[in-house]
């Protein structure tokens, strides 16, 4: 059997404390080069690397180094480790950081679909206030968190439902397991301990993300993820209706992408009674608690600027405390509302006056 490449992207790795050497390399000047500087103590890294080989077997192990010494870096320092990764014949990524940018989104995305192109399998750590993270919430990437509420056995894997992040597995703490490394209960130290759980897929002909996707949902005992946030955030968020007989759904689609252009974190939320889509990110969810509830969930973990909502049906908005209606009929029926016409569609000059009824 051919040994798999694996990288582990972190603060670089301790060779010292490692049965399997890993082969270094760090970021510096804009490309990933051999790294010369031996990494002497027990970083970030080196502690994922010790929980990744307590568990695979049968791969050769790459480090690259994109943090300092605070565990800071960019969003270009880690395109191009991504790509380095793609260059290299790597197939599976541990990746124990994230970015809540949004405008980030747009950088990753289509990296993340070059590699998975090339059936590169990315596992990595959502964030540890549960905000939405990058690539971790992002479609065809496998994000995990660590189980908190201690309501998982240790080491336990489940597969997340209704995930207001789009994270796929939650994993009960291992920080027992481990307690000479002094890892405590943070989602970066499950993610080498699911990416061991993932080469061991690969090393069976599971390799394509869908066919992973289809095989933890077959093997792998739901958890029902909307209990598991009990802290909401209260924010300024602009709530905007928009009926579906009144707009078309790509019309929407792009002008959520003007606003987002012009720097504001807009989202559509797609709506049809118990399911519900949200753009750009394509997270799917099954509603099941009240409307008043989900929207705390939502402006929670996607901090956004802007929501419009987008449905056919009267009742999906119920309870949302709703800013103003876009371009509908039904306006006389929410006459509390700032209304927001168009005669033509025309992005830019909606754009406008959004800013101008709510600035």
């Amino acid at each position: 059997m051919e040994k798999v490449k694996v990288a582990i992207i972190d603060d670089g790795i301790n060779n010292e404390f490692l049965f399997e050497k890993a082969v270094n390399y760090s970021y510096e000047n804009g490309e990933i080069v051999s790294d010369g500087i031996k990494c002497n103590k027990i970083s970030h890294g080196t502690k994922c690397a010790k929980i990744f080989e307590s568990y695979a077997r049968h791969y050769i192990l790459y480090g690259i180094k994109i943090l300092n010494s605070n565990r800071e870096t960019n969003i270009q320092s880690l395109l191009c480790a991504l790509e380095w990764c793609k260059k290299n014949d790597i197939k599976l990524i541990s990746l124990s950081l994230g970015s809540i940018f949004y405008a980030d989104y747009d950088l990753l995305l289509p990296k993340i679909e070059q590699l998975i192109k090339k059936e590169i399998l990315i596992v990595a750590a959502a964030h540890n206030n549960d905000y939405l993270t990058f690539p971790a919430s992002m479609n065809n990437v496998i994000g995990v968190r660590c189980d908190r509420k201690r309501t998982l056995s240790e080491g336990e894997i489940r597969y997340c439902v209704n995930d207001f992040c789009g994270i796929n597995l939650i994993v009960g703490s291992i920080e027992n397991k481990f307690s000479n490394l002094k890892i405590k209960k943070h989602n970066s130290y499950i993610v080498p301990y699911v990416a061991a759980y993932i080469l061991k897929l690969i090393q069976k002909g599971i390799f394509k993300i869908q066919e992973v996707d289809n095989y933890i949902k077959k093997n792998l005992i739901e958890y029902n993820n909307y209990e598991y946030l009990k802290r909401f955030i209260e924010r300024e968020t602009i709530n905007i209706i928009c009926y579906e007989n009144d707009n078309k759904i790509t019309d929407i689609i792009e002008l959520v992408d003007y606003f987002r252009k012009q720097g504001y974190h807009a989202i559509m939320v797609q709506k049809s009674l118990s399911n519900g889509i949200v753009w750009p990110y394509g997270i799917r969810q099954k509603i099941m608690i009240p409307n008043s509830k989900y929207l705390k969930c939502l402006n929670f973990t996607m901090n956004a600027d802007l929501i419009f909502w987008y449905s056919c049906i009267e009742e999906d908005f119920n309870n949302i405390d709703v800013d103003g209606i876009l371009h509908s009929k039904k306006r006389e029926y929410h006459n509390s509302l700032i209304d927001i016409s168009y005669d033509i569609f025309d992005k830019k000059l909606i754009f406008e006056e959004i800013c101008r009824l709510f600035s």
